[in-house]
């Protein structure tokens, strides 16, 4: 039990993340799936033109969106994304980044830096593959 409470207190730095894929505000909802599919992700950042964190798409969002209604694949992606998404600074523990995706129902939370800028994005998978590994190490 204390392995799994030493690794809820590592950062999220420490623990490491993937580097995100970005799509502009006004990017088409197609340029999007495609870049998702093409690296095999859950979600996108979306971002403005200076870096800035607008909103984060993930295969969720485009799902029950689409299916509500009939879209076009040129629609702006700031039409579907989630709109100023909950984030966590690179500092934080893995705790606290577990603790707002299992509250919210995320399986994506975008990272920040201490400027605010996106740097990076950790999943539910991430977290799992994470203990997976650091505990397997210390049985």
């Amino acid at each position: 039990m204390n392995a799994l409470l030493d690794l809820l207190e590592h950062t999220i730095e420490e623990m490491g993340f993937s580097a995100p894929k970005y799509v502009l505000v006004d990017d088409s909802l197609e340029k999007a799936i495609k870049l998702m599919q093409e690296h095999k992700i859950g979600s996108a950042l979306v971002i403005d033109d200076k870096v800035h964190l607008k909103g984060i798409l993930t295969e969720r969002d485009v799902l029950m969106k689409v299916a509500a209604r009939e879209i076009s694949l040129q629609d702006k992606v700031s039409q579907f994304m989630t709109k100023n998404p909950m984030t966590v600074k690179t500092n934080e523990s893995v705790f606290i980044a577990l603790a707002i995706m299992s509250r919210e129902g995320f399986r994506h939370l975008p990272i920040v830096n201490f400027d605010g800028k996106p740097v990076g994005i950790i999943s539910m998978k991430d977290v799992m593959g994470y203990f997976a590994n650091h505990l397997h190490e210390r049985i």
